[in-house]
C-alpha cells in the first residue's frame, strides 16, 4: 500500500510480470483516478516532430515553420503527456508553489526514458533565470533527472537576471531574444556527442530552438528533446 503523492489517497500498488522481470519493483506514485488525469501522448495521434496531438502523424505546421528556418535539421521533440487542466495543476505547484516534492511523481517515467535512450547520450537540462531559481530555490527541470537517478550537465547557462515564460503570450515567445550561452567549462563535452535537451513543458518550441542555436555549431553527432509535457 502507498499513498498517491498528489490527493493523499492510500492505494494498493499491482505489479505487472513486465515490472517484475525487469526488477522493476518503485511503487507508483499517483494513484489509480489521479494517473488517468494524466493524457498520455503515447495513446494519441502525435506530430512526428514535436508530439503535438493533432489528427495526422505527420508535422505540424509549427515543425515546418521551423524547419523552414533551420533548413538541414528536422528536430524530434518526444513529450510524455499532453498538457492538460491536471497538468497545469501540476506545473503550477510545482513551479510556482515551489514544491520540489512534485518531482517525485514521474520518476518511473523519467528513469524509463532515459533508460531507452541509453549512457552515452550527454543529457542537458534547460536552464531558468536567476530570478526563478532565486524564488523556487531549484531549476525544476534538474530536479526531474536529479531525483530519477539521470546523470545531466548544465551545459546552458541562463544569462537573464530575470523573465518568465509563462507570462508571455505566443507572439512574445516566438520573439524572445537568446536568453542561455554555453558554460565555457562545459562546451567541449558536447563535440561528437549524442545530445538530449530537457524541459518540463514544450510549447511553441522557442526554448528548445533558442538552444539548438548553441548546441548544433558544437557538433553533437546527434540532437533530440524531452519535456514531460507538450
Amino acid at each position: 500500500m502507498s499513498r498517491c503523492k498528489w490527493c493523499g489517497t492510500i492505494h494498493s500498488n499491482t505489479l505487472t510480470i513486465h515490472a517484475l522481470v525487469r526488477f522493476e519493483l518503485q511503487p507508483d506514485t499517483l494513484c489509480f483516478q489521479c494517473r488517468e488525469k494524466l493524457e498520455s501522448l503515447n495513446d494519441q495521434l502525435t506530430c512526428r516532430g514535436c508530439s503535438r496531438i493533432q489528427d495526422k502523424t505527420d508535422y505540424c505546421p509549427d515543425c515546418l515553420s521551423w524547419q523552414k528556418t533551420y533548413q538541414g535539421h528536422t528536430h524530434i521533440h518526444e513529450a510524455m503527456y499532453a498538457y492538460n487542466e491536471f497538468a497545469s495543476q501540476i506545473i503550477e505547484q510545482f513551479k510556482f508553489t515551489g514544491d520540489c516534492a512534485i518531482a517525485e511523481l514521474f520518476v518511473k517515467e523519467v528513469k524509463e526514458y532515459f533508460r531507452k535512450i541509453g549512457q552515452t547520450a550527454l543529457i542537458i537540462p534547460i536552464p531558468v533565470s536567476r530570478e526563478s531559481y532565486s524564488t523556487r530555490g531549484f531549476n525544476q527541470t534538474e530536479l526531474l533527472l536529479a531525483v530519477s537517478g539521470v546523470t545531466y550537465n548544465s551545459v546552458l547557462v541562463n544569462r537573464y537576471q530575470c523573465g518568465r515564460q509563462s507570462g508571455k503570450n505566443r507572439k512574445q515567445r516566438l520573439e524572445s531574444p537568446q536568453p542561455f550561452e554555453i558554460d565555457p567549462c562545459h562546451g567541449e563535452l558536447i563535440r561528437g556527442k549524442p545530445v538530449v535537451l530537457v524541459d518540463d513543458i514544450y510549447t511553441t518550441g522557442r526554448t528548445i530552438y533558442h538552444a539548438l542555436d548553441l548546441i548544433l555549431p558544437m557538433e553533437p553527432s546527434s540532437i533530440r528533446s524531452f519535456s514531460l509535457f507538450r
